[in-house]
């Protein structure tokens, strides 16, 4: 397991990487065996999925963004992937730290996806564990903000090379973070959803389309993006992943 620290550095930024990450893991988790039991379940169901898609092969190079506890990135390792998993959240960092422990390949940035390089601040859920640099995250809750460092995608690509797949699960923060994307890939996936705003699933698609995709699969069947978002219009309450491939 790497945790970098150095990705912005040639900006003039530093990460910053909590203390308690810095020193070794082992001394600062006491692992669960129901933790690791309900992981590893996650892990293999996810696995025995994305290894149906067909999207990635062994070796190659996946992106996990907004990577949360890591149930993602242990997937992917399992089926022999190079993962850059991207998490500001400090909370979900210790989480992922735990998971890269048991996982190979997994290697951690602290910082956030948007469409430029800046500090910014990120809305977090007063009990931890979810968070976005989207203002329409978590109305009428109880949030509290931290500073995080920003970097765009073509700059994680510059310090890690093209990904075969990008996975992206930073409610509602989804189009900025793909604005910051030049690079065509071969595969993206994505959450859409109304409860950001009501343009915020067709600003993600309207990304989409200028990398170049065309075709977009959701509940299981292939849309065109205007079908897509009618697709998804009929059922606002719901999140949907959507994957678009070349």
């Amino acid at each position: 397991m790497t945790i970098h620290d150095d990705l912005l550095q040639a900006m003039g930024r530093g990460l910053f990487v909590p203390d308690a990450i810095r020193r070794p893991i082992k001394e600062i988790y006491r692992i669960s065996p129901l933790w690791k039991q309900d992981l590893d379940d996650r892990a293999n169901k996810l696995a025995k999925y994305y290894k149906g898609l067909d999207i990635v092969k062994e070796g190659n190079t996946v992106f996990d963004v907004g990577a949360f506890d890591g149930s993602f990135s242990a997937a992917f390792s399992l089926l022999g992937c190079k993962i850059v998993a991207i998490e500001p959240d400090y909370h979900n960092l210790t989480l992922l730290a735990k998971t890269a422990m048991y996982y190979p390949n997994i290697e951690i940035v602290n910082a956030a996806v948007s469409s430029r390089n800046e500090l910014a601040e990120l809305h977090c859920l007063n009990h931890g564990g979810n968070s976005s640099l989207s203002i329409r995250y978590g109305e009428g809750k109880a949030l509290n903000s931290i500073t995080v460092c920003t970097v765009t995608l073509d700059v994680i690509i510059e310090r890690y090379g093209k990904p075969a797949y990008i996975n992206m699960d930073i409610e509602g923060h989804e189009p900025e973070a793909l604005e910051g994307l030049s690079y065509q890939i071969p595969a993206i996936s994505v959450e859409m959803t109304f409860r950001y705003g009501k343009e915020t699933p067709s600003r993600a698609m309207a990304q989409l389309q200028r990398l170049g995709f065309s075709r977009f699969l959701l509940n299981d069947a292939e849309y065109g993006a205007e079908e897509a978002i009618r697709t998804m219009e009929r059922n606002k309450d719901r999140i949907f992943d959507v994957l678009a491939r070349s």
